[in-house]
Parts: C-alpha cells; sequence; structure tokens
C-alpha cells in the first residue's frame, strides 16, 4: 500500500492508492480521526524538535525537548522541521573567532593610511604595501533578531561560514561593482537569505536587487531552499521551550518571511524585526572582549572593527613591514632597523650578571643600559634610561625568579605574564598553521619581551611624540615576526654585519577552523615601510644591503584584501554580527573645527607651489582626537595634479557626483601627518606611487608654537621641500 499526504481547507486527508490487478488501481480517500491526527502530530512534532539538534555553536544553541502540544488535530505547520532542524543560513559564531591576541590590546597606531587610496581590483579588493590602513566600510546585519551594536562593544575577525556562505560573500562583493544599488536593498535581500524567504515571492524592487547582484544558479538555490511562515499559534507552542535568545532569531525569521511577501513593506518594518534595540542580555557563551581588539588575519595582518552602528564598521588593518634583527654573541637583540633606517638600539649593562630563571633554565633576565631610538632623518636619537631589563628565550611557564628577583624588579610578575603571552601566540600559530603543539621562534618571544619592556619605559618618558613612534616601532617589528611564524626562516646580522639564520625554523601548513588563505607578500611590497615613516630616497638606498628575510616560498604577488566576505563577530552574543563590503561610508561632512582648518592649510600650501588644489580634495582622519597625530591624504595624478579624494568615489561616480575618470587618474598619494609636542608643530609628507609602494619624494617642515598659523607654516615648508626634489 503506498499513501500520501494531500492538504485541503478543512484539514488533512489521505489518499491510499490500492493496487486491484494487472487492470489498475482503486482510489479510496479516508479522512484521518481525531486520535490517529493527534498522535501523529504530536509524535512528529516531538521527532522534529528533539531527535534532531541544531549545529552546536554559541549563537545557535541546541533545542530543549518539547513536550506534548494538546489540541492539534486542526493545526498546520508545513516546514516546521526545517526551521527547527536545518542550520542557519550563516553559522559564523563567537567560536569561529580564535585568532584574538590580548597582548595587542594596549597597540594604537597613530598613522593610517585611507585604505581607500590604494589600488583595488575588480571586486573591491585591495592591494597593499605594508602600513596601518583604515577603511570606513559599509557593513549589514547578518544575524537577525539580535541587538544592534552598542558603544563600546569589541569584536573579533571570523570567517564567513554556513550553508550559504558563498552566496552572501559574492553578492557583497558585486554590490561594489554595483554602486547604483541601495545599501539598503543589499541589506534586505540578505535578510531575506537569512530567513530563507523564496525570491520568487518577494515583492517587485527585492526581485529586481536579487536579479543584479544574484545569479539564475543562486536564485534558484535559494527557492529550493525556500520556507513559508508559520502560523502564530504553532510558532508560540513550537518555539515556548526555546533559550531566550534562540527564539528571538526564530521569531524574526519568521516575522521576515511573512513582512517580505507583502507588497509594500518598507525598510523600516523590517528594520525593526532584524535589529532590535535597547540593552542587550547577556548572551550565552559570550567573552569579555574589549574595543579594538586585534585579531591576526591568515593571509598575513592584523585586522580589528570599530562598529558605528550595524551600518557602518571602522575597519583597520596592520600589514607587517619587514625588519631587521641583530643579536650579540649571547644571542641578546641589539638592534632592531626597518627599511627606512628606523632604528631602535639597545645596549646591556654586562655589570649586572643575567639571571636565569629557576626551574626555566631557557630564559633568563639581562639588564639594558640604554635604549635609543634612531628616527629616520633625525641627527640625534632618542634615549631612555633607568632601571630597565628584558627577557631572553622562550619561558615554559614553570618558572620564578629566585635570587634574581632582587636585581630585577617585577621579575615573576612579567615571567607570569611572558608566559602567558607565549601560551596566547602558541594557540593562534595552532589554530591557523594547524600545528598542533606549535613551538614559538626565539624572534616572536624576544621580541614580546622588548615590547612589553618599552611600553613601561615609554609611559614613563617625558616626551610626548618620540615614544608613540617607539611603540609603533616596537610593535610592527613583534607583528612582522608573528607574521613569519607561518612563513620562512629569516636571517639576522651577526656581529660583524654579516648575515647568519635566524632562530626561526621553516612554518608552513594549512589554515584550520575554515580560515580562507591567500596569497600575501610579494618581494617588492615588502621592500619599504609604509606608515609612519617618512623615507627618502637616499635612505631606501642606503638599507638596501641589511640582510632582508626571506618570503615564503608559498605566497606570491601583492597582499590582497577584499572587505567584502568578512565577518566581525561580537564578544557579546546578543549583539548582531556584521557583515562586511568593499562599499565606503561617504566621509562625515561636518568635520571639527580642526580637520577642516587642516584641509585649507594643506591646500593652499599646494595650491601656493602651483598644484591648485580645493580643501574637500584633502582627507583629514581626524578619528582619534586625543592622539598626537593627524594624518591626511591627497589623491594625485601622473603629473602630480589633486584629484578628488573622497571615501566612496565609486558610490559617488553612480550617483553622478564625480566624472568618472576620476578614479582612473590616481597614480599616486600624498600622504603627510601634523604633529604637535613641546609647542613645536611638524608636518611631514611623502609622495608614494600607489602601485608599487615606492616612496617618490619627502618632505618637513617645522614651526614654533601649536597654534593655526604653526600649522600653516609648517605644511607650506613641508610641501616646498616635497616639490624641490
Amino acid at each position: 500500500m503506498l499513501s500520501q499526504m494531500s492538504k485541503r481547507k478543512s484539514g488533512f486527508n489521505i489518499l491510499t492508492l490500492i493496487p486491484a490487478g494487472p487492470g489498475g488501481v482503486i482510489h479510496r480517500r479516508s479522512v484521518i480521526n481525531s486520535r490517529f491526527l493527534r498522535i501523529t502530530t504530536v509524535s512528529l512534532l516531538t521527532i522534529w524538535t528533539f531527535a534532531i539538534p541544531l549545529p552546536s555553536n554559541a549563537q545557535f544553541p541546541r533545542l530543549p525537548k518539547i513536550p506534548k502540544i494538546p489540541g492539534t488535530d486542526k493545526i498546520e505547520f508545513p516546514g516546521l522541521d526545517r526551521v527547527l532542524s536545518e542550520p542557519p543560513a550563516i553559522t559564523t559564531s563567537l567560536d569561529n573567532a580564535v585568532t584574538e591576541l590580548p597582548f595587542l590590546d594596549d597597540a594604537q597606531p597613530q598613522n593610517f593610511i585611507p585604505m581607500q587610496v590604494m589600488p583595488r581590483g575588480n571586486s573591491g579588493e585591495f592591494f597593499l604595501a605594508p602600513g596601518d590602513y583604515s577603511f570606513e566600510a559599509q557593513s549589514y546585519c547578518l544575524h537577525a533578531g539580535t541587538y544592534a551594536p552598542s558603544s563600546g562593544d569589541g569584536y573579533l575577525y571570523a570567517p564567513l561560514l554556513g550553508p550559504r556562505e558563498n552566496i552572501i560573500q559574492n553578492l557583497l562583493q558585486r554590490s561594489y561593482t554595483n554602486a547604483q544599488v541601495p545599501q539598503r536593498n543589499v541589506q534586505v535581500l540578505i535578510w531575506a537569505i537569512l530567513a530563507r524567504t523564496k525570491v520568487a515571492e518577494m515583492p517587485n524592487e527585492m526581485k529586481q536587487t536579487a536579479n543584479i547582484l544574484l545569479t539564475p544558479d543562486e536564485i534558484n538555490q535559494l527557492n529550493g531552499g525556500a520556507l513559508g511562515y508559520i502560523p502564530d499559534n504553532v510558532r508560540e507552542r513550537a518555539f515556548a521551550k526555546l533559550p531566550d535568545d534562540a527564539r528571538r532569531v526564530y521569531e524574526a525569521e519568521n516575522r521576515l518571511r511573512q513582512l517580505m511577501a507583502q507588497p509594500g513593506v518598507s525598510y523600516e518594518q523590517l528594520e525593526r524585526v532584524a535589529v532590535l534595540t535597547g540593552n542587550a542580555p547577556v548572551g550565552r557563551e559570550s567573552r569579555q572582549v574589549p574595543l579594538g581588539r586585534w585579531s591576526y588575519d591568515s593571509r598575513g595582518f592584523f585586522v580589528r572593527y570599530f562598529p558605528e552602528n550595524y551600518s557602518h564598521t571602522r575597519i583597520e588593518l596592520s600589514v607587517p613591514a619587514n625588519f631587521t634583527l641583530t643579536r650579540d654573541a649571547q644571542g641578546r637583540i641589539t638592534l632592531i632597523a626597518d627599511r627606512q633606517g628606523n632604528k631602535l638600539q639597545l645596549a646591556y649593562d654586562d655589570s649586572l650578571a643575567s639571571s636565569p630563571m629557576e626551574g626555566d633554565a631557557g630564559v633568563r633576565a639581562v639588564a639594558l643600559r640604554s635604549v635609543s631610538f634612531v628616527q629616520e632623518g633625525e641627527a640625534s636619537a632618542q634615549k631612555f634610561d633607568g632601571a630597565l631589563w628584558t627577557f631572553v628565550g622562550v619561558p615554559s611557564g614553570h618558572g620564578h625568579g629566585g635570587i634574581g628577583a632582587k636585581t630585577f624588579p617585577g621579575l615573576d610578575d612579567r615571567y607570569v605574564e611572558a608566559s602567558r603571552r607565549k601560551d596566547e601566540f602558541a594557540q593562534v600559530v595552532a589554530r591557523v598553521g594547524a600545528r598542533s603543539g606549535a613551538k614559538l621562534t626565539a624572534d616572536v618571544m624576544d621580541l614580546a619581551h622588548l615590547r612589553m619592556a618599552l611600553m613601561q619605559i615609554i609611559r614613563s618618558a617625558a616626551a610626548v611624540t618620540a615614544p608613540a613612534e617607539v611603540e609603533d616601532f616596537s610593535t610592527h617589528a613583534w607583528e612582522w615576526a608573528f607574521a613569519n611564524e607561518f612563513g620562512g626562516s629569516a636571517p639576522v646580522a651577526s656581529l660583524d654585519g654579516t648575515a647568519v639564520p635566524s632562530q626561526s625554523g621553516k612554518r608552513s601548513g594549512t589554515p584550520q577552523m575554515a580560515l580562507k588563505q591567500v596569497g600575501a607578500f610579494s618581494a617588492a611590497a615588502r621592500e619599504f615601510a609604509f606608515a609612519n615613516q617618512f623615507a627618502s630616497n637616499a635612505a631606501v638606498a642606503s638599507s638596501a644591503a641589511a640582510p632582508v628575510a626571506p618570503l615564503p616560498a608559498q605566497r606570491s604577488g601583492p597582499l590582497t584584501f577584499n572587505p567584502g566576505g568578512t565577518v566581525a563577530v561580537p564578544g557579546e552574543t546578543g549583539r548582531q554580527r556584521l557583515a562586511q563590503s568593499g562599499r565606503c561610508v561617504p566621509p562625515d561632512v561636518n568635520l571639527s573645527s580642526r580637520a577642516s582648518k587642516l584641509q585649507e592649510s594643506v591646500a593652499d600650501a599646494l595650491s601656493s607651489h602651483d598644484h591648485l588644489t580645493n580643501p574637500d580634495d584633502v582627507q583629514v582622519n581626524n578619528r582619534y582626537a586625543g592622539h598626537p597625530l593627524t594624518t591626511f591624504a591627497v589623491r594625485l595624478s601622473a603629473d602630480n595634479r589633486p584629484l578628488p579624494t573622497l571615501a566612496c568615489l565609486k558610490n559617488q561616480i553612480a550617483e553622478g557626483n564625480v566624472p568618472p575618470g576620476s578614479i582612473e587618474g590616481a597614480n599616486k598619494v600624498l600622504l603627510g601627518s601634523v604633529q604637535q609636542a613641546n609647542n613645536q608643530t611638524r608636518v611631514t609628507s611623502r609622495i608614494v606611487d600607489v602601485e608599487s609602494g615606492e616612496i617618490l619624494a619627502t618632505g618637513k617642515g617645522d614651526a614654533a608654537g601649536t597654534d593655526q598659523n604653526a600649522i600653516d607654516q609648517a605644511a607650506d615648508k613641508s610641501i616646498a621641500n616635497l616639490f624641490l626634489q
């Protein structure tokens, strides 16, 4: 006997096909009796809600058993089993954010380059040289039924994962090339995918967006996996026993499916359902993540997120430059140098004997007599003196100071911190490189030891700006060593300056946890440092003979970063997780008075030297008002003609505000900064070829005072020196 369920308005019927011999079949319809329907209904609901678990991640928990529901003999609930059993369209959760680095919580780079001035590919990817970058990205709610970001929420990098990850990533990248599609339309389409809505049943405007951003095959996939609206009486009973956070998500997705089938539904109606407001309850599996925590991306850089709201996120990247290390005969680092001529020189106090840690002979404390930072182009060095000391070696975690604690203040506490950092680094290396029991190289730990010591030094220093630059320098040096954990060996200089093998070993491996790795540094891209360093051609040439770390053989081509398809996940699991895109948020037209005046100062300086510039063509980074550095950027043509420097050129072109040729005309970029301390103002500037990263010219201007007149004078001198070369 073969049975088939059919449905009528009056209830469920069974169509029974009974073989009647060779001549055919006899059809018989019989109405299910009430007792049979009730038993079958409750049994199916129990199986659907108890026997089939959800994916085990923090934001989509395993469902509890739902008790018997009385009175279900007349309830229809098609698709309920799929709602409760199938994984969500996107499964990325806090469990996938596995590369955070608390060690860098105090790292605050001083000189960000606007990412949008760099060359881009057809899908919105950026081609990046070493340096610190910022990008104001259009972002999207990727978790309907959760709370909007609030001030102070910490977010971490995680890959885009789930049954619909490819479709979501593709539409985010296509949204860059289709800038005419409003951000709201892109968001509505994402909500539709999350809610498993059938594209064929959407209102016409939503269908048009889908036809632009999705392929026919992707639309067919979404239609095939779509769900229907679950009536309130079934939803209330089926979802009643779910944890609150899971129930909010399921109810939001169900409500979105209902609204998206209604012509004339407004964005505000959808937003009220998808994005909750107010104080978010603490979600299950949440963990403490401070605002601005860095994560390591397996493509070879460090990233962090600052959500303004769910539709606007500031992304910051740090791409490691190349450094060289010099060690003495005792294995102590005596010189850290970059390719621009900036140097950190360390002199040790041999009158104080080094102190091996008791129980950990591989680590010893050594006294420093002085630390000197020589900045490119400066005749004198900034020196730091005092009771300075650092560790050498990789800690095991089983040592203690013993008699050395009397010579080296805070020895035990710093050893505990160093051991904790070693475990932190090793965990990230193992997760990204799929190397269980990974052993860190001495370069990583010795640079970490030095950075911890330097942070204590510079915080107690009297100067304002030099310590900030030393902090950046030591941070970037450590980032270089850490990135090399996933690449090749790095030579260092010996006492006589010849290249000797580093203590770094060969590293290779395949990323796990679905971390996606693409080509990273090319030889050309790692020949220069790009941020917070203002090198002349002579300085670059003079450092060309220094030993340089060879690049990993498995990496080729420039480092690329496409924001589209990356996810920022909150430490508080009740908050929105955010999909990033390559589309820019237009700059704030309401700049601070100081930023507006800096625009005028730079524009006037350029115009006075035969490079007519509109103040709006000068982009000012006014993000960190408390920092001593304010940065600016101007896009330039091949003949140094200033071009519109808008954060969202592609969007502006789509809206008809900027001539299309403007986006192709930027061959160079003028990058600069304003630095003030001790009643002095300095403006530094450089012109960089955006394709190769080569620094073509540099300029520096100083003036007494810190008022607007001093900024005007320093800017004029800096620009004049820039174009004299």
